[in-house]
């Protein structure tokens, strides 16, 4: 007997659907194309950026950076210079004479000749980025031990502004360096610095000012060329505007001291 389709059905049981073989289901294509475009997208994301990485990852310091790094490191200074850096260091250096680098190149080397320095210089304006430039900076004053590192960083930045704000590091390293010497004292002394001027410090006299400015100048000659004056031909005019002959004796510094003055003349007893 055939069943009577509309035969009502127990409550509770749902009637059964019955598709055709032959029948087309149309789905909607929306979540298989936007899978599809997340694939790609993230392939195509992977692929840039690992790429971009790897290209970043694969520069290799060529001998001039090389050469820079291991100069810093022989005398405690360590920088981890970026990827954006070394190739510029490089660059900058490209073609200067490599038989000098033997041991080392120290950007703070007061024996640089001009050619190095003026590199040099460029390193610092146009290659450094600030935190690697102070970083040098603070570790060529920290490297003395006249300064901890919380001084020395202190000094850093503000001897960093100074350059900067006086014509730049190519101009401080070249022969047209501005004298700087009455400003990096006061950064010396806001920083806390102890440069040692003893009972001097409280006095106003000429003789007493002739002094400071000596010490700073020395100080300062030692943290940008890496290397103590040897007379007061290393410090003028470039650190001291006048030569203070006159007034002070230049007493070199013996074996790894730092060098001091001697108070002559109308500034006898102005000794440090």
């Amino acid at each position: 007997m055939t069943e009577n389709p509309n035969t009502p059905q127990p409550e509770g049981v749902q009637p059964s659907v019955v598709l055709d073989a032959n029948a087309t289901v149309k789905k909607s294509r929306l979540p298989m194309v936007l899978t599809t475009l997340v694939v790609l997208g993230l392939v195509a994301f992977t692929v840039v950026y690992f790429a971009t990485r790897d290209e970043k990852a694969a520069y290799r310091p060529g001998p001039e950076s090389a050469a820079i790094v291991q100069g810093l490191a022989v005398n405690g200074i360590e920088v981890a210079f970026t990827d954006d850096e070394l190739p510029c260091i490089d660059d900058t250096f490209s073609g200067y004479d490599l038989s000098l680098l033997e041991v080392g190149y120290d950007p703070f080397d007061g024996g640089l000749d001009a050619d190095a320095m003026a590199r040099t210089g460029t390193m610092f304006e146009d290659c450094l980025q600030r935190a690697s430039r102070q970083g040098l900076i603070a570790g060529s004053m920290a490297m003395e031990g006249f300064a901890n590192d919380e001084q020395a960083s202190c000094a850093a930045e503000g001897f960093d502004a100074l350059v900067l704000d006086t014509g730049g590091y190519v101009v401080a390293m070249s022969s047209d360096a501005p004298d700087v010497s009455d400003e990096m004292f006061t950064i010396f002394s806001d920083c806390g610095i102890d440069l040692g001027f003893g009972d001097a410090s409280a006095d106003s006299s000429p003789c007493a000012a002739g002094l400071k400015t000596l010490q700073t100048a020395i100080e300062a000659y030692f943290a940008t060329n890496g290397t103590d004056a040897t007379s007061f031909d290393d410090l003028v005019p470039d650190f001291v505007r006048d030569d203070p002959s006159n007034e002070f004796e230049f007493v070199p510094g013996v074996d790894g001291s730092i060098p001091t003055v001697h108070g002559i003349g109308e500034c006898e007893g102005y000794d440090g």
